[in-house]
């Protein structure tokens, strides 16, 4: 039965994970009238949110304190809440084993914790980006064990998310949601509860497709990204700016969409995802090849910008080893602070692996934890900058204004095409 016959009126709502998916989502569902009940398993994260610190870009920090303080949204770090919702969302992370395999692990937590504590009748919708096949083959299987059948009286939907950290021009609110279920009732109930949130939702055939579809959108990414690293690669050795030759075919009204070279790919999706699909062909002993090589490509990029440096370095008659270089940058993407797998932290570790004397700068970052290091961030000033050998430009942040940067031009190796000059992607034009 559609979730509009079940619950005429607005009904309380759980969510499992507090993060950069699930928060929004907790917002906006209390904002559209629903009694919210927010989930994290982390209790430090519980208590700064209730400070009124989201930590999100996307996140008014205003809007959070007023409907907490409305009581319109309450926070746990236990799921014994779930047992007064009607729906439930699980937006948990998800990741890799050290070998490189999916890990679900803490999926799969939340939805034993979830189907021991939800009523008969209640929908629980997946948000969670997992490999190919997850949610028929192994989330269906662990609420069934638990004595519910699908489709009569539980509901199971996936709807991955598609946030994108910082973008001005799509939202959770306007960006379409994919949905499926595992019955047709399953799907007709999540379909109900995003019209209900005035989220646009495109129907799919099952879980499996929409899973997919996740997994091929980011690994989409993933391959254009290493398409014009290796271009990046392959463009200084004749003088060419690689970042001209993009804008260039971005002129194309068709046909071409344009991505852009870097220290390497970052964030919480785009290797993950394309891991998933590369283990989940390699399962069905269809290899994805194409797949493969971008994320060795895209892997290696650290690894080739330490080379960068070096002959940067080189040029001004220097060794790699013992110079002092500044990283500016070290986020995984302009303007957002979130270090989840950024490409410069990686080309820290190398640096400070060969004896270099690192430093960094981050409007957003105050100081690194790597390993059994900590790193604090420097202040940006002409006279740190003069004290450097090299200054990478790694992520070029809002903050970093040309003009100011131009003053040490000399010293700077951008790696993000922002500013003007002699250096392109690490190498002399004209060389």
């Amino acid at each position: 039965m559609p979730l509009k016959e079940m619950y005429s009126d607005a009904f309380p709502i759980g969510i499992l994970g507090l993060g950069y998916v699930g928060l929004p989502l907790a917002i906006l569902s209390a904002q559209k009238g629903f009694q919210v009940f927010g989930i994290d398993h982390n209790k430090e994260r519980i208590r700064e949110i209730e400070r009124g610190n989201s930590r999100l870009v996307d996140v008014n920090d205003d809007d959070l304190s007023i409907l907490l303080q409305n009581n319109n949204l309450s926070l746990s770090s236990s799921c014994e809440d779930l047992a007064r919702c009607r729906a439930v969302f699980i937006c948990v992370s998800t990741s890799l084993t050290n070998k490189g395999e999916p890990d679900h692990s803490h999926l799969l937590s939340a939805v034993e914790k979830t189907a021991t504590y939800v009523k008969p009748g209640t929908l629980i919708i997946i948000e969670s980006t997992c490999a190919p096949g997850t949610t028929q083959e192994i989330i269906l299987p662990l609420i069934q064990a638990k004595e519910f059948h699908v489709g009569e009286n539980l509901f199971l939907a996936y709807s991955p998310e598609r946030i994108d950290p910082g973008n001005k021009f799509y939202s959770l609110g306007n960006i379409p949601k994919l949905v499926s279920g595992i019955t047709p009732s399953c799907r007709l109930a999540a379909l109900d509860l995003y019209e209900k949130l005035n989220i646009p939702t495109v129907a799919v055939k099952n879980t499996t497709v929409a899973e997919l579809a996740k997994v091929l959108e980011n690994t989409y990414r993933d391959v254009n990204i290493a398409l014009v690293n290796e271009l990046a690669k392959i463009c200084p050795k004749y003088g060419i700016d690689v970042w001209e030759v993009v804008r260039a075919a971005a002129s194309k009204p068709f046909g071409f969409q344009p991505f852009y070279p870097g220290p390497g790919v970052g964030g919480s999706c785009i290797p993950k995802d394309s891991s998933y699909l590369i283990h989940w062909a390699q399962k069905n002993n269809t290899p994805a090849l194409l797949v493969e090589t971008a994320r060795r490509t895209n892997e290696n990029m650290p690894e080739y910008t330490l080379g960068q440096v070096e002959r940067f370095l080189k040029e001004k008659n220097l060794r790699l080893e013992g110079s002092k270089v500044m990283v500016l940058g070290t986020t995984y993407k302009k303007d957002v602070g979130d270090l989840r797998g950024s490409p410069a932290l990686e080309l820290i570790k190398l640096l400070i692996s060969r004896n270099v004397i690192v430093s960094y700068h981050d409007p957003f970052i105050e100081k690194l934890e790597m390993d059994s290091l900590t790193l604090p961030g420097k202040e940006l000033t002409n006279e740190v900058l003069k004290l450097q050998d090299c200054v990478v430009l790694a992520v070029s942040h809002s903050y970093y204004k040309i003009s100011r940067l131009t003053s040490a031009a000399d010293k700077i190796l951008d790696l993000t095409g922002t500013l003007p000059g002699n250096i392109v992607n690490g190498e002399r034009k004209g060389k």
